[in-house]
C-alpha cells in the first residue's frame, strides 16, 4: 500500500516544452521527499507529454494524467485535486519553478488544525532579477489571524505560494470554474478566508520563481473572449463571497478587491493589452461595476491607491482613456515636455505683463 504523501503538487501542462524540464527538476529535487507530483497534460500539441513520460520513468513519484482534449486550467486543477492522495495540496504552473526547500519549509510550519501554510515573500521574476513580490507588507501582524485575513481580503494571496489541507478543500467543495479564462479569481480568495487557521512563513528569500511567458493566459493578447470571461469570473467572485458568508465580514476589503480585480484590472487590460481602443467595452465595465458595487465606495484602501481616481474617471468618461493610454505608453515624456513648455510660456507672459504695466504707469 502506497504511503500517503505529505504534499500532492498539481502541475497543469499545456505546450510548455521549453520550460517543463526546469519545473520538474525543481520538484523532483525537493528536500521534502514524500511528495506526489501530479502532472495533468491538457492535450498539449508540442512534445510536453514525451518530456513528462521521460521524467516519469526516472521518478515514480510523478503521476501523469493525459487528457484527450483541452479542458483549460480550471478543469485541469479540479482533476488534479480529485486524483491527489496527499495530506496537503500544492499548485505549480509548469512554466514556473520553486526552490528545492520550498515544500519542506511549508511542511515544517504545520501544526494540528492548520488548514493553509503560505509565505510572506513569495517570488522573484527570474534568477537574475532582485524584483520580488511580497504577499504581506510590514503593517500585517503575521501572528494575528484577523490581520492576515484582512490583508488577503483586500490584496489577495498566491495559490502557488501555499499548501492547503486536502480534506479542507474537499469538505468546503472548493472548485475552479471550468472552460474559462481567469478561473482562479472567483475561488482562491475564498479558499484562504474560509480557513480556520493560516500560518504565514516569514521567510527572507524567494521560494517561487515566476516566468513571464508571452504565450500564457496573463501575458497573451486580450481578446473579446477573455474580456467576457473576465466579467463573468469577477461576478462569480461576488457570488462566492456571499456563498461562503464572507462579504459582510470583510466589506471594505472586498469592495476594494472587487474594484481592483473587476474594474481596474479589466480596464487596464482593455487599455494596454488590446491593439484597438474600445470605449464601448470600458462603458460596459463601468456599467456592470455600478450595478454590482452600487458606487465607488470610499474607504482607506481606495484612498491609499494612486490608481483609484484615474480609473474611476476613465470609466465615467471613456474618452479620457485615450489620453491616459498615450501618456502611459510614452512614459509621459511628451506630456511632460508640453507642461514644461506651457510653464515657460506662462513665465514669459507674466514678465511681459509686468513690463507692460511699468510702461503704462510710468
Amino acid at each position: 500500500m502506497m504511503k500517503t504523501p505529505s504534499v500532492s503538487v498539481i502541475v497543469p501542462v499545456y505546450n510548455v516544452s521549453q520550460y517543463l524540464d526546469q519545473c520538474l527538476d525543481s520538484l523532483v529535487n525537493q528536500t521534502l521527499s514524500d511528495i506526489e507530483i501530479i502532472c495533468v497534460n491538457d492535450a498539449s500539441t508540442d512534445n510536453s507529454l514525451e518530456i513528462l513520460k521521460s521524467w516519469g520513468q526516472k521518478d515514480e513519484r510523478i503521476r501523469i494524467i493525459d487528457l484527450p482534449e483541452n479542458r483549460m486550467l480550471g478543469a485541469v486543477r479540479n482533476i488534479g485535486i480529485k486524483a491527489a492522495i496527499g495530506e496537503y495540496l500544492g499548485f505549480l504552473d509548469s512554466d514556473d519553478y520553486v526552490s528545492y526547500d520550498f515544500y519542506q519549509s511549508l511542511v515544517d510550519a504545520l501544526k494540528p488544525g492548520i488548514d493553509i501554510v503560505t509565505t510572506k515573500y513569495t517570488m522573484r521574476f527570474d534568477e537574475h532579477s532582485e524584483q520580488q513580490l511580497y504577499q504581506f507588507n510590514d503593517t500585517v501582524d503575521l501572528d494575528n489571524q484577523d490581520s492576515v485575513k484582512r490583508s488577503i481580503a483586500a490584496y489577495g494571496c498566491r495559490l502557488f505560494a501555499s499548501i492547503f489541507r486536502r480534506s479542507y478543500v474537499i469538505e468546503n467543495q472548493f472548485q475552479f470554474p471550468e472552460g474559462v479564462f481567469f478561473e482562479d479569481n472567483p475561488i482562491v480568495q475564498c479558499m484562504f478566508l474560509v480557513a480556520n487557521q493560516i500560518v504565514v512563513i516569514d521567510n527572507k528569500s524567494s521560494f517561487w520563481w515566476y516566468r513571464i511567458n508571452p504565450s500564457s493566459i496573463v501575458h497573451s493578447s486580450f481578446s473579446d473572449r477573455k474580456f467576457s470571461d473576465r466579467l463573468r469570473m469577477q461576478l462569480l467572485m461576488l457570488e462566492n463571497y456571499r456563498k461562503y458568508h464572507l462579504a459582510d465580514i470583510y466589506k471594505e476589503e472586498f469592495s476594494y478587491r472587487f474594484f481592483m480585480t473587476f474594474y481596474f484590472n479589466t480596464i487596464y487590460l482593455l487599455l494596454f493589452r488590446r491593439k484597438d481602443y474600445r470605449a464601448d467595452l470600458i462603458r460596459q465595465v463601468y456599467k456592470k461595476y455600478m450595478e454590482n458595487a452600487g458606487d465607488f465606495p470610499s474607504n482607506v484602501y481606495m484612498e491609499n491607491d494612486g490608481n483609484y481616481g484615474a480609473y474611476k474617471l476613465i470609466g465615467k468618461y471613456p474618452a479620457v482613456g485615450r489620453l491616459y493610454k498615450y501618456y502611459k505608453l510614452h512614459n509621459g515624456s511628451l506630456v511632460q515636455r508640453l507642461l514644461k513648455k506651457a510653464k515657460r510660456l506662462l513665465k514669459k507672459a507674466k514678465r511681459l505683463l509686468k513690463k507692460a504695466k511699468r510702461l503704462l504707469f510710468k
